[in-house]
């Protein structure tokens, strides 16, 4: 698969990418999501979803190969990163993450 962009998209259920595997870019940034899934995806390039807001967000066991940017992003319930296998950086700048 090429790049995946969903930026500025809506999406008010779930976006599920369970095992996507991708060269390029992911990014949902700036977009208003339910539960995004992306669990064992392989990311081959950078995962955006800066200034989104989102129910929660689970990475469980994702390999990104470049950075994994949460800036300015509110998550609601929870952020899932365990085991997860970053190539680069993490930036939760600005980030807000809620409890319910």
């Amino acid at each position: 698969m090429g790049y995946f962009s969903a930026k500025r998209s809506e999406i008010s259920s779930k976006l599920s990418a369970i095992g996507l595997k991708t060269t390029h870019w992911f990014n949902i940034s700036e977009a208003i999501l339910g539960n995004v899934s992306i669990r064992q995806a392989e990311i081959g390039a950078q995962f955006t979803g800066s200034q989104s807001d989102m129910r929660s967000l689970d990475a469980f066991g994702a390999a990104v190969t470049a950075n994994f940017l949460l800036e300015s992003t509110f998550i609601d319930e929870r952020l899932y990163i365990n085991d997860a296998k970053l190539g680069r950086n993490l930036a939760l700048n600005d980030a807000w993450i809620g409890e319910n």
